[in-house]
């Protein structure tokens, strides 16, 4: 099965790449929520670091979370469809607000996924 950019992944004329939502941290994963929220990605919103952008997002959404492993891993639960988890709450339910919108998959433009490499 061939996968084809969104259109918005790649109208400005930067290239993308097909990312997993279960990956995506910092930048890219920032950027992915204001694309499901039809916000402007450019403003830089922290919605995966700072709970309050990103706690309203869990609260409207319904979306709960569960610690395992000691607080080393969490568990965000949506209302419908599969769990994701990620390094801390925020990381983990925006993961799961933006799987629920998307899919399991989502093109991001290059520039942040190197970012977000640099950040790692």
């Amino acid at each position: 099965m061939t996968h084809t950019p969104a259109p918005w992944a790649i109208a400005d004329g930067h290239a993308a790449r097909v990312c997993l939502i279960s990956e995506l941290t910092g930048a890219a994963l920032d950027w992915a929520v204001a694309k499901c929220k039809d916000e402007d990605p450019r403003m830089d919103t922290p919605y995966s670091t700072e709970w309050a952008f990103g706690g309203p997002i869990i609260e409207r959404e319904g979306i709960e979370l569960l610690c395992e492993s000691l607080g080393f891993r969490w568990v965000a639960i949506p209302q419908k469809g599969p769990e994701w988890r990620g390094p801390t709450p925020l990381v983990a339910a925006m993961r799961c607000y933006v799987a629920s919108k998307l899919g399991d998959t989502i093109d991001v433009p290059q520039e942040l996924i190197n970012l977000a490499t640099l950040e790692g």
